[in-house]
């Protein structure tokens, strides 16, 4: 209206909606306060993720705020990149086998435990079979 064009033909001509360009955000107070309980909420229960903190707020609480509203807050702390660290699996050592003196002399069985990932030989000395027809 300040240049002489119509507030209605200033959004058209620039793609924006008219309820977009006279939206004024509300509840500030409100999300300050969410802000405030899901910093409160993540920091006393480290493993707690959204859902837990939406539904203890919502359940104990009793607050009656929309998921999606309290969600948006959530991401905006950057509370929502929270990622369990995997594991580092140790490097494995190559084992050498022994070579057998003889035909079924030595038997040696590798042991592996995949979950501390460590490994074991055990190796027993087996005498050769007698054949009962001699």
């Amino acid at each position: 209206a300040e240049q002489g064009v119509s507030i209605r033909l200033a959004c058209k001509s620039c793609s924006v909606s008219e309820s977009g360009y006279r939206y004024k955000p509300k509840n500030n107070v409100d999300n300050q306060r969410i802000a405030d309980w899901l910093l409160r909420l993540t920091s006393a229960h480290k493993r707690w993720g959204f859902g837990l903190c939406y539904f203890y707020l919502r359940n104990v609480k009793c607050f009656k705020w929309n998921h999606k509203r309290v969600y948006r807050i959530y991401r905006e702390l950057g509370l929502n990149i929270r990622v369990k660290p995997r594991k580092r699996m140790a490097p494995g050592f190559p084992v050498t086998l022994v070579q057998p003196i003889k035909l079924n002399v030595f038997c040696q069985v590798l042991f592996s435990d995949e979950y501390t990932r460590s490994h074991f030989c055990c190796l027993s000395k087996s005498q050769p079979r007698q054949n009962p027809t001699e």
